[in-house]
């Protein structure tokens, strides 16, 4: 099945004094009180894809934040975790790689 190109597999959201935009209805909830987008793929997908998708959400929310300066976004995979940071005045995401050597690491 086709994924969406906009659609991450998972959002975090907050609520609370600290979101100006907590009372949004969805679907505009998501990029208003989005924390951080996170794309769930396979070793063998394309992961500059799932990190554009990061990066196309994470646009919707500076957009829609106005006080957000920066954000995090993570692609996991079976094996990895990678953790991108994107900021308002970077054209290119830093990113950081977790490589997980066991899945008992995570009690899994």
């Amino acid at each position: 099945m086709p994924r969406s190109p906009m659609s991450p597999s998972l959002f975090l959201a907050g609520a609370g004094d600290e979101f100006a935009n907590a009372t949004a209805q969805l679907p505009q909830a998501v990029t208003q009180s989005g924390l951080c987008p996170i794309e769930v793929v396979l070793d063998s997908d394309d992961h500059d894809a799932a990190r554009d998708r990061l990066a196309a959400n994470i646009h919707q929310m500076f957009q829609n934040q106005e006080n957000r300066r920066f954000a995090y976004g993570l692609v996991i995979t079976e094996t990895e975790i990678t953790v991108y940071m994107f900021d308002i005045p970077a054209q290119w995401p830093h990113s950081l790689v977790i490589t997980i050597e066991s899945r008992n690491s995570f009690g899994l």
